[in-house]
């Protein structure tokens, strides 16, 4: 991967191809992240740029990812999918009995909490949904970071106002795959509004599971939607439009949901 650029360590003489794997566009994926520019993260993204020069292939699992660098970069840039690797037969049942998820509905976010993952996004919508009367809890599982020293999840917590966090709002840190593949299929839909992404297997691994899934145009995850799935989108960015969505998927039936989530699995696989 071009992730800490351990490509550029390999020897000039070699009788072998060095082929990255792109994950990321450091500059673009920090800006929207909100980091600030520093002297590591600017000699990371230098050192990311030597590592593409010297590669002599690059793929990334997503067309929107492969657009980017193939401008940047000037050069091509292929596309390999991820594959899908959820594991159904071991499940681990204990942890969403222990914390009584079985006992009520809930939508579900998980991944790192970070801003381009559409977390502030999640917060302004699902507060804007509660106070017109969402019956639903949020749980979020993930990675909490921290971004010039404030807790993301701080933030989000903050954007939804402590009464309505108090009785709604459930965070727990990220946990076993085994774990969390259950609390997927438990919950009535996924929200992954992500600003901008790279074929997250967040989004691979909800799919494979069935459950419908509200993402966004424009933003990576888009192109993984077939014509039939489109009306899961919004703008990427529009917590108006994320409000509006989670009311109008929430109206859906068992069955209805059932039914897109079945044809979000069959686009890919």
């Amino acid at each position: 991967p071009n992730l800490e650029s351990i490509g550029i360590f390999l020897p000039r003489k070699r009788n072998y191809q060095l082929i990255v794997r792109a994950s990321s566009d450091r500059k673009l994926w920090d800006e929207e992240n909100e980091i600030r520019p520093t002297l590591d993260s600017r000699m990371v993204q230098k050192l990311e740029a030597r590592q593409y020069k010297k590669a002599d292939k690059i793929f990334a699992p997503s067309k929107y990812l492969a657009n980017i660098l193939t401008k940047n970069l000037k050069r091509h840039v292929d596309i390999i999918g991820s594959p899908v690797h959820v594991n159904f037969l071991k499940w681990d049942f204990d942890f969403m009995r222990e914390n009584h998820l079985e006992n009520f509905q809930f939508v579900l976010f998980y991944g790192v909490l970070s801003r381009r993952k559409g977390i502030f996004n999640i917060a302004e919508a699902i507060r804007t949904c509660w106070e017109m009367g969402f019956d639903k809890k949020l749980v979020v599982i993930g990675h909490d970071i921290k971004i010039n020293g404030i807790s993301n999840l701080a933030r989000m917590k903050d954007i939804i106002g402590d009464s309505l966090c108090n009785s709604n709002f459930i965070f727990f840190p990220t946990i076993k795959h085994s774990q969390l593949f259950p609390v997927i299929e438990k919950s009535k839909f996924v929200l992954m509004p992500s600003i901008i992404d790279n074929c997250p297997n967040s989004l691979l691994e909800a799919m494979e599971i069935g459950k419908t899934i509200i993402g966004t145009y424009d933003s990576g995850l888009d192109e993984f939607y077939s014509p039939l799935c489109r009306d899961l989108l919004v703008k990427k960015g529009d917590s108006f439009s994320l409000a509006q969505k989670i009311m109008q998927i929430d109206r859906y039936s068992d069955v209805e949901l059932f039914d897109m989530g079945l044809l979000l699995k069959e686009n890919i696989v």
